[in-house]
């Protein structure tokens, strides 16, 4: 399994680099992917939603995942072929909005099986709400906000953390893009970071509030008391400030190239929506958890990541090289063309390769952050090792 796991990444990875396409490898990596899903039989997460299911109480969960849970474990359905459903469903729609928007799908593997791909394992409700919010964003960038909200209901039925993404139905709105709004975010947010900072860590009346709003025997109150967590929350201010770097880089590359209107307000949307991770800056001081905020943004930014790649090549974006003015002589023998296209060329694979050097510190960043966060054994250990669908494979040939 862990073989397996590996070829595909660095075969996909191969892929992207060199702008090839292999439909095959694609539908591996998908197959393989709602696999590794579904079979996982030993993760941090794992006992905390099995022995609900097997109880068949899900009184701790959201309404949306008891509704969809019950009726796979009231018909005595076996726990792995509920979460092969979800792994489908989720995977598919992901699948779908990248081959919609993408032209190289390579990327999205490239980008999530690092890292991210074991911790979606982990927190299925969680991931089940970045697949609808992911759906949503694209809608509401496509100016459908009904459908933007009501699928930002559907996903805070599976995890309330949704309700945080509500303020982003105004991003079509101009005054919202304006650059002294953004920058205002930013400004704000680490003016409070500081605020918090100097208060011991504690913003005021929050666990209050919360506890009116929660009951004071709520689970949830624990992501809102005051916790040591020494300096850790630099780790996840740097996912984060790695995060805008390289949504501003993209969003500039496909600014300068003769993209259509559409990408760009599409990639200018989409940094927007970073921009409002920001606000979990003073949170993050209290409890790392709310770092959820913004690398559930991590689906939408793929797909940014994937077009900036796209863009790069020049067998799809002829169109991009600037015009040039030739003289007489140059018609004649094209050498002034060549020039200017060879050198085109050269600048065009130099910020190519800069940004793939970009997208690794990114891989690499947010993999030891996460790592980090939640500390203990690898969950890629885990979860390559133990695997009921491969167990039954091996056991059967």
């Amino acid at each position: 399994m862990e073989t397996i796991y590996y070829i595909i990444l660095i075969m996909n990875a191969i892929l992207v680099v060199v702008n090839k396409r292999s439909k095959i490898l694609a539908t591996a990596s998908y197959i393989y992917t709602i696999i590794l899903f579904a079979g996982s039989t030993l993760n941090n997460d794992y006992h905390g939603y099995l022995e609900p299911y097997i109880e068949r109480d899900f009184s701790e969960f959201e309404i949306g995942y008891r509704i969809v849970a019950n009726v796979f474990a009231q018909n005595n359905i076996h726990y792995h072929i509920f979460l092969l459903f979800i792994a489908i469903v989720c995977y598919t729609l992901i699948f779908y909005l990248f081959i919609k928007t993408v032209d190289n799908v390579h990327i999205f593997f490239a980008l999530y099986y690092p890292i991210l791909v074991f911790y979606d394992i982990n927190q299925i409700r969680n991931f089940i709400m970045a697949t609808l919010m992911t759906f949503a964003i694209v809608k509401l960038l496509e100016n459908r906000r009904a459908v933007f909200l009501l699928c930002l209901f559907i996903a805070a039925s599976f995890q309330s953390l949704a309700l945080a993404y509500i303020p982003l139905v105004f991003i079509n709105d101009r005054r919202f893009q304006n650059k002294k709004v953004i920058i205002s975010i930013v400004l704000f947010s680490f003016a409070f970071s500081l605020i918090v900072f100097f208060n011991n860590k504690q913003i005021p009346f929050l666990y209050e509030i919360c506890t009116e709003l929660f009951g004071k025997n709520s689970e949830k109150l624990m992501y809102f008391e005051s916790k040591d967590i020494n300096f850790g929350f630099l780790i996840t201010y740097i996912m984060q400030m790695i995060n805008i770097l390289l949504v501003v880089v993209s969003y500039r590359n496909l600014k300068k190239c003769d993209v259509s209107i559409n990408v760009q307000q599409f990639a200018k949307k989409i940094l927007i929506i970073n921009v409002y991770g920001f606000i979990t800056f003073p949170f993050l001081m209290i409890d790392l958890t709310f770092y959820r905020l913004f690398r559930n943004f991590s689906f939408i930014n793929y797909i940014l990541f994937g077009l900036t790649i796209d863009n790069y090549y020049l067998r799809k974006h002829e169109h991009s090289l600037r015009p040039i003015r030739k003289t007489g002589e140059d018609l004649d023998n094209g050498t002034l063309y060549a020039r200017e296209r060879v050198g085109w060329k050269r600048k065009k694979c130099i910020s190519f390769l800069i940004y793939i050097v970009l997208l690794i510190i990114f891989c690499m960043v947010w993999k030891y952050g996460i790592i980090y966060k939640y500390r203990g054994p690898l969950q890629s250990e885990y979860i390559l090792n133990n695997n009921i669908f491969y167990d039954w494979l091996s056991n059967k040939y």
